[in-house]
């Protein structure tokens, strides 16, 4: 099933809901053969990870920063290739990234 398309899910009010909703559709793709590149955009308070049940090491903040900072970074270091079944290897997540990092700016 894997013709090229790129789909995209942007909403500008988040919510758990709707990371749910990205991760379910996420995995249904894959399992029909797409390539999937999730990306959690929500900095303040991620939760794509809660979903795969993963500890984010690098993620969407790290590459933003290493781009600031004129590091030449290849994008796929900062992803991680994830193991659910019937997706082959199909389903990649980039983190918001590290939250122990994390420092409020409040």
């Amino acid at each position: 099933m894997d013709d090229g398309r790129i789909i995209t899910f942007y909403s500008y009010k988040g919510g758990v809901g709707r990371s749910f909703e990205l991760a379910n559709i996420a995995v249904i793709l894959a399992r029909w053969g797409s390539r999937v590149l999730c990306i959690d955009w929500d900095l303040e308070a991620p939760g794509l990870h809660f979903f795969f049940e993963v500890e984010p090491k690098l993620g969407l903040l790290d590459l933003l920063t290493s781009v600031r900072e004129g590091k030449r970074l290849h994008w796929r270091k900062f992803v991680r290739r994830l193991e659910i079944p019937g997706t082959d290897g199909r389903l990649t997540l980039m983190a918001a990234g590290r939250q122990e990092d994390r420092k409020s700016t409040r």
